[in-house]
């Protein structure tokens, strides 16, 4: 594409799901911290592991993370996050909080490399990022983002 180098986009984010998760034990809130680790485990975590285990070709492994249905299986993940707290304590909503940050922080960090309407960039992200930095680019009106899928096959 023409660049001279990398860049980075990234933000650091403090964000402990640890300590969502403690929370949830101390609270009587077992069933939601279950909930969120079985499905991660059943679904990305399982479709992980399979494509290491079965040593997929990296295009196919990037197709699988920029999947539909991917982007909202990681929203459904971090939507039950979110439900952890009782009364006047959200610690689950404030970690999710942080990471809706860190990915508007990314998008702006991506929007300040962009010179011209000609630019053209690719952004490699993990694909929990996906739908958020998708969303962001799309709602921003200033962008026109092209999917990867058929860069992949």
């Amino acid at each position: 594409m023409g660049h001279t180098h990398v860049y980075p986009i990234d933000y650091q984010q403090e964000m402990d799901i640890g300590k969502v998760m403690e929370y949830a034990a101390a609270h009587g809130q077992e069933k939601l911290a279950d909930a969120m680790q079985t499905a991660f485990k059943n679904s990305i975590q399982r479709a992980f592991d399979s494509l290491i285990t079965n040593r997929v070709p990296l295009a196919q492994v990037l197709a699988f993370h920029n999947r539909p249905a991917l982007d909202t299986l990681t929203k459904r993940l971090y939507l039950l996050e979110a439900q952890v707290g009782r009364g006047p304590d959200y610690p689950g909503a404030d970690d999710v909080g942080g990471w809706y940050v860190r990915n508007m922080k990314i998008f702006v960090n991506l929007s300040r490399i962009i010179d011209s309407p000609n630019d053209r960039i690719i952004v490699l992200f993990g694909s929990g990022h996906a739908p958020y930095l998708r969303e962001f680019v799309r709602e921003s009106g200033e962008y026109t983002l092209v999917p990867v899928g058929p860069y992949l096959r």
